[in-house]
């Protein structure tokens, strides 16, 4: 049977919270995003937002209100909030999961212009009978259609909760994207080259990286399609 708590001192690198200030911390239920790149709403609300002060609260909150992720009411405290997740908190605010400079989750103040897009990368490709595609994203999401001229690396603009694609971002040269594994985890930058696995790309400080393609996502054709920057005071 798996647990639903963890040792504080095994957790990932990139969850920003501390690693001593008690033995256990929550387990994220099993969903889309990897044990790294998602984190449990418990933790969220209470250690990185500071909403709540207790994992009580939190549930009376789910319980109570509606508290939403991508657009979907949540009511699990455990479940997993990870990369590019937009989570809308009863406090009328609404942020979005990013990585950081150093290589952490972290959760940004969005706008309402901002509130219903969302991107993520293509993971898988299936065609059916009937030229029929379905394409999976890195958040678990399918989508079935009837054309599809996107290949498994690229990155799909999409709104929520219905899933329209507004935007299509293909890992050529040229592309803006952002890492979101290596030592350069959260580095932001354009591409320069695509070598088999490999990515050679300029940062924002025009430092030249060479970094592995499975690392890579997309975040634009030329520049970020959102804000994916935090603020000083976030």
């Amino acid at each position: 049977m798996t647990k639903n708590h963890l040792k504080r001192l095994t957790i990932p690198k990139t969850w920003p919270v501390h690693k001593k200030t008690t033995v256990y911390i929550t387990r994220p239920n099993p969903g889309a995003h990897s044990f790294s790149l998602g984190m449990p709403l418990n933790v969220i609300m209470r250690e990185v937002l500071g909403v709540t002060k207790t994992r009580k609260e939190v549930k009376l909150i789910l319980h109570e209100q509606e508290l939403l992720v991508d657009g979907k009411r949540i009511k699990d405290s455990n479940y997993a909030v990870g990369l590019m997740d937009i989570l809308s908190i009863p406090n009328g605010k609404t942020y979005r999961c990013i990585l950081d400079t150093r290589g952490k989750l972290a959760f940004i103040e969005i706008d309402k212009k901002e509130q219903s897009l969302k991107m993520t990368k293509i993971i898988g490709k299936r065609k059916f009978k009937g030229n029929k595609f379905q394409i999976t994203l890195g958040d678990g999401r399918n989508m079935l259609m009837e054309k599809a001229p996107y290949a498994v690396g690229d990155t799909l603009l999409y709104t929520l909760p219905k899933g329209d694609i507004k935007g299509h971002f293909v890992l050529q040269k040229g592309a803006s994207i952002m890492l979101v594994g290596g030592k350069n985890s959260g580095t932001l930058g354009t591409i320069e080259d695509i070598a088999k696995d490999k990515v050679i790309f300029k940062d924002n400080a025009s430092k030249t990286i060479e970094t592995l393609k499975k690392y890579v996502l997309v975040v634009g054709s030329d520049k970020p399609a959102y804000n994916l920057t935090v603020k000083d005071n976030e």
